[in-house]
């Protein structure tokens, strides 16, 4: 969606990304499972992360980075690399930095 189309020309619509991530993730499940390394709670993580792929995906308005995003914490695993390292990281919407190194309000 956001008019955007894959290089075959295929437009990416709303329809499309709740088609493709659920196939994909059964893909990348196979493997972990082909592998042995396939367990209930790694198939419950997966699925957390597509489904808030998938939320994020279907915004209205996208953010110009994922670290942007008003709830871009909920979605790092609670006491994972992303949380420790980069809680309270975020600039706030309002404070953009501009290629000058200032913020800029909006």
């Amino acid at each position: 969606h956001h008019q955007v189309a894959l290089d075959d020309g295929t437009k990416v619509t709303s329809e499309l990304i709740k088609q493709l991530l659920p196939e994909e993730l059964q893909v990348i499940l196979s493997r972990l499972q082909e592998e042995g390394a396939l367990t209930d709670e790694l198939t419950k993580q997966y699925e957390r992360a597509m489904q808030q792929i998938q939320d994020l995906y279907l915004e209205k308005d996208l953010y110009d980075f994922f670290t942007l995003h008003p709830h871009a914490q909920t979605y790092a695993p609670q006491g994972g690399q992303y949380e420790t390292q980069c809680k309270g990281t975020a600039t706030p919407l309002d404070r953009r930095p501009t290629l000058e190194g200032n913020s800029t309000q909006l």
